[in-house]
């Protein structure tokens, strides 16, 4: 059986996936793969061959980071998302820092 967990941040993914390999299961981890993927020359030569509109300057252009717990949307100025809470998920409380284009 193949079984796919998907979810909001903080609704508990890496939860169920630690439970998963806790018990024996294989656990593959999309957004592991694609950082590992993301750092061979190879495979970045192919997507730039690829969506080259996906590349500013040569460099791949994500519209988003995500490090520590925190996820960064680029957008004209940075927004930050983070759950300063982890006994809940962000998806009931959304923090957003204050910038110069907010109304």
């Amino acid at each position: 059986m193949k079984v796919a967990i998907t979810g909001g941040i903080g609704s508990g993914k890496s939860t169920v996936s630690d439970m998963l390999r806790k018990m024996g299961k294989t656990v593959y981890d999309a957004d592991k793969i694609n950082a590992e993927l993301l750092t061979d020359e190879s495979y970045l030569e192919k997507l730039r061959a690829n969506f080259p509109e996906a590349f500013t300057g040569g460099e791949l252009d994500k519209d988003y980071t995500y490090a520590n717990g925190v996820l960064t949307i680029k957008t004209g100025t940075a927004i930050t998302i983070k759950n300063t809470d982890p006994s809940k998920p962000t998806t009931d409380r959304i923090e957003v820092e204050a910038w110069e284009g907010a109304n």
